[in-house]
């Protein structure tokens, strides 16, 4: 992934803050995601989505004046930034803000899931897939996903700050249905967080569907909750026109309170 030029958005920033503001800052997102989903014993469905824009932001005298875009060229981020100065009320040429790159963040980015082969990921979720071939008969529908997205964030404000930082997101899921003719239970079994695609590399994907099937069995094979008439002694009778009174007694209570209009 591949952000935008320093200087263009040290540039823009000194273009916000011809408008007289207090602060402004330029904020810069590319993100990417894949998924692929199986069911019914084979691969159903592979997508990819890739988002890229721009927000631009003025804070001039307690009020935010805010414009986005997903035209990255310099000359629409520019002109983007000269139209949202004069709306806050342009005053006066460029302010000059030199940029600082800071220290990045503490949590490192692990292994970019962009960079493994979607044939990887369609093979993590048939093994889910396969491991329950056989496994119950009374399992109707195994569904599996593996979605991972990557994000790159750029920040610059007229503090003279850059920021950059990079993300990686990731979740692989098993969801069977479980049916005995009469009843039916579904059971999940996430698996996922940070970190990029390492979270994965020592995971096994047959551990994960047997949690989701067991626990779609577990419940089809639960008793049913007690249901019907619930019987009331005499102690929780005597008990009920007591709460009843005292209720009506302080609702009365509040109404003597309230003024009279």
């Amino acid at each position: 992934m591949r952000g935008l030029d320093q200087g263009l958005m040290q540039e823009i920033v000194s273009v916000l803050l011809s408008s007289g503001g207090q602060f402004a800052d330029v904020y810069f997102q590319d993100m990417s995601a894949r998924q692929v989903e199986a069911e019914s014993g084979r691969v159903e469905r592979i997508s990819t989505v890739r988002e890229r824009g721009v927000g631009l932001r003025i804070i001039k005298d307690l009020v935010t004046h805010f414009a986005t875009t997903v035209d990255l060229t310099p000359s629409a981020l520019l002109d983007l930034a000269r139209n949202l100065a004069s709306g806050a009320g342009k005053k006066g040429g460029p302010r000059v803000v030199r940029l600082e790159s800071a220290p990045p963040g503490p949590l490192p980015a692990g292994e970019d899931p962009t960079r493994v082969p979607l044939d990887e990921k369609a093979k993590m979720v048939m093994e889910a897939i396969d491991t329950l071939n056989g496994f119950d008969g009374r399992l109707v529908q195994v569904k599996t996903v593996f979605r991972d997205s990557s994000v790159m964030v750029q920040v610059a404000n007229s503090d003279g700050v850059l920021a950059v930082d990079t993300r990686g997101y990731g979740i692989f899921l098993v969801q069977v249905v479980a049916s005995d003719g009469e009843h039916v239970q579904v059971g999940y079994e996430p698996v996922g967080g940070t970190g990029g695609y390492d979270v994965f590399r020592a995971l096994d994907p047959g551990a994960v569907a047997r949690t989701a099937a067991r626990r779609a069995l577990t419940m089809l094979e639960a008793p049913e909750a007690p249901s019907g008439r619930m019987s009331v002694g005499p102690k929780e009778a005597r008990s009920l026109p007591r709460a009843s009174s005292d209720r009506l007694s302080a609702s009365g209570s509040f109404r003597r309170r309230l003024p009279r209009w």
